[in-house]
């Protein structure tokens, strides 16, 4: 049975707990924010830069790259590594780190909004049909896939790890090729991009502080349950 003194103190912890996450999300509210500003300003006003940039990318993007792009973060493989993921994240920490991971494929819900709210056209000849949701440009939903999913292994799954420096470097350099190819293929301007990139860091972003929150407070749990281990071990003074 619990005390009442150890049940407030489960209340308190929990109130803290919840907390700790209002200033995560509004982060990631703010960011997706700035992404439905610049998408906004894109399609009113852009146009002409993006297109200038898009026409030198497509010239120099070679077709395996822009190939390559399509299907490395296309929906069913970032799905299939995001399972991958979440079940190695269960055996190294436990649910609440597949859970995390898993949350990164929810991306594609800002992604949607966002593709309605400002239904930016494709780039002229762009016929690609996708495979989720809206034909919309704005934002590209592979990027934003790719840096969700980026994060969240390099963050949560291999913090700590002899590979987190090497997945990290490898993260950025996938992250940098898909944008590129998804130019290059002439699917997107540059700026769906950059929006791309703008939501799946929001969207990573409550998810990397949960489990900080958790593994803080597992820490905190396990130093508070030694140091009454040891005092009960403790001899009685006469």
């Amino acid at each position: 049975m619990i005390s009442r003194p150890e049940s407030d103190m489960n209340r308190l912890s929990a109130a803290s707990a919840a907390r700790s996450l209002i200033r995560p999300v509004a982060l990631a509210l703010a960011v997706l924010a700035l992404a439905l500003a610049l998408g906004l300003v894109a399609r009113a006003s852009w146009t002409g830069v993006d297109a200038a940039i898009a026409a030198a990318v497509v010239a120099a993007c070679p077709a395996w790259l822009a190939g390559l792009g399509d299907l490395a973060a296309s929906l069913p493989v970032v799905a299939a590594v995001t399972a991958l993921a979440a079940a190695a994240g269960w055996v190294r920490g436990g649910v609440r780190v597949a859970v995390a991971i898993a949350f990164g494929i929810t991306i594609e819900v800002p992604v949607q909004v966002l593709k309605v709210l400002v239904d930016r056209p494709r780039p002229p000849g762009a016929n690609e049909i996708e495979a989720f949701g809206s034909l919309a440009s704005y934002p590209s939903g592979h990027e934003a896939r790719a840096v969700v999913l980026s994060l969240l292994v390099v963050g949560i799954l291999l913090r700590g790890t002899r590979f987190a420096t090497p997945a990290a470097i490898g993260a950025v350099v996938i992250v940098v090729l898909v944008g590129v190819a998804r130019v290059g293929a002439g699917a997107h301007w540059p700026t769906d991009v950059i929006g791309g990139v703008l939501v799946g860091s929001a969207w990573a972003i409550p998810a990397l502080a949960w489990v900080d929150r958790e593994r803080a407070r597992s820490g905190a749990d396990g130093d508070q349950h030694e140091v009454r281990r040891e005092g009960d071990e403790q001899p009685g003074q006469e």
